[in-house]
């Protein structure tokens, strides 16, 4: 799939200046060869589910927390559904905004300078 290939790409590189706890993806997604069956669905791991997807909802995607009991206590995440009619404007858009809010939200005594921060344009 495409879109999902594309958002991926995006937000990859970005990771190693994200805390595990403020972004990440699965481990089965973040090498590019180890994602060789992409689906649709996509998983943002995030201590912060409802808040991310609140941010993300503001801006006009539709994407959904899924908190305890659905998942086990610290496997939260926000559930990102893309399909074939996303544009690549769209997905880039969506990589930018889950990207920018993560920086965001670590700055609070995370220790990464302003130069890391920056990288968060896509």
């Amino acid at each position: 799939m495409a879109v999902a290939q594309r958002f991926l790409d995006n937000v990859r590189p970005h990771l190693r200046n994200i805390r595990r706890d403020i972004l990440s993806l699965p481990d089965s997604l973040l090498r590019p060869d180890q994602a060789i069956n992409l689906s649709p669905i996509v998983p943002a791991l995030t201590s912060k589910p409802r808040p991310l997807a609140a941010h993300l909802q503001t801006l006009g995607f539709l994407v959904r927390p899924i908190t305890y009991p659905t998942v086990p206590k610290g496997q939260d995440r926000v559930r990102i559904c893309l399909h074939a009619a996303n544009n690549f404007g769209e997905v880039d858009g969506l990589s930018k905004a889950l990207v920018e809010w993560a920086y965001e939200n670590q700055k609070e005594g995370s220790g990464l300078g302003p130069e890391v921060q920056t990288e968060a344009k896509l």
